[in-house]
């Protein structure tokens, strides 16, 4: 599979206080395993069931984009992580 879950991170995305899940599933695209990360808002009520986004990275075979997740913060203090 696309080793969905394998990285997870928690954190604020858009500043509205409350939480959003991100999770990495590094194997997907198949045998090119490029990766990618979804992302699941949190409406107040909890997280929505489907992802609001799932992003791509390198477009290169085996980048495994999501391989780790990580919340570094607001690097460039727009408010937003």
């Amino acid at each position: 599979g696309a080793n969905f879950g394998s990285s997870v991170a928690i954190v604020d995305l858009n500043g509205d206080g409350l939480s959003e899940l991100l999770v990495g599933a590094p194997l997907h695209g198949g045998n090119d395993e490029r990766g990618q990360v979804c992302v699941y808002f949190n409406t107040g009520e909890g997280l929505e069931r489907r992802p609001e986004e799932c992003l791509s990275g390198s477009s290169k075979a085996r980048s495994r984009f999501g391989v780790a997740i990580e919340a570094i913060g607001d690097i460039n203090e727009d408010g937003f992580q």
